[in-house]
């Protein structure tokens, strides 16, 4: 490997040891990635503030519709959606900082779907389950509400960190000259 590659893989990216190549990320090209990288740790900590704010939405939404005399299921569902929307979108921008798309709006609502899937079904099986147990309907609803939240939570990080929000990883190979 000569010393000009050497110092181009550290302005421009990772030079392979093996191969002698050089990633050269979009920065270093002049392109701004549309997903900011941003480290596991850092993302989780965004996240879970997102989600507080979102689950207040959802579980205030809940509580307000159950108050009117909405039954459990449909009104999860509806404060469910509501607390989506308001989740995607401080998520996209807060937590992964990426940019506006289409295709990514579209890839996180399906993942809402599998997410909404399991909330929702575990709220419903819980709810009736632990009303029996005659606590207190506050305390069922947030038994119930945490559960489902809970699992829905941990499988929709996963989903958007490491399919949805990725950083974009598309750098461009080019041929180093390597010397041995």
């Amino acid at each position: 490997m000569t010393a000009e590659s050497i110092t181009a893989g550290s302005r421009t990216g990772e030079t392979s040891l093996e191969t002698g190549e050089t990633a050269v990320h979009p920065e270093a090209r002049g392109h701004h990635p549309d997903v900011e990288h941003v480290g596991l740790v850092q993302q989780a900590i965004r996240y879970f503030g997102t989600g507080v704010m979102s689950a207040v939405v959802d579980f205030g939404l809940l509580l307000i519709l159950m108050a009117v005399g909405v039954g459990y299921t449909p009104a999860k569902a509806a404060s469910f959606i509501v607390g989506t929307i308001t989740a995607y979108s401080l998520n996209r921008r807060f937590t992964f900082k990426a940019q506006p798309s289409r295709r990514r709006f579209i890839l996180t609502m399906l993942t809402y779907v599998v997410t909404f899937a399991l909330q929702v079904g575990i709220f419903a099986k819980l709810f009736p389950l632990i009303a029996q147990e005659h606590l207190p309907r506050l305390a069922v609803q947030t038994i119930s509400f945490v559960f489902g939240q809970g699992a829905a939570t941990v499988a929709n990080f996963s989903m958007q960190r490491w399919l949805i929000f990725r950083p974009t990883q598309a750098p461009v190979r080019e041929a180093a000259s390597a010397v041995d």
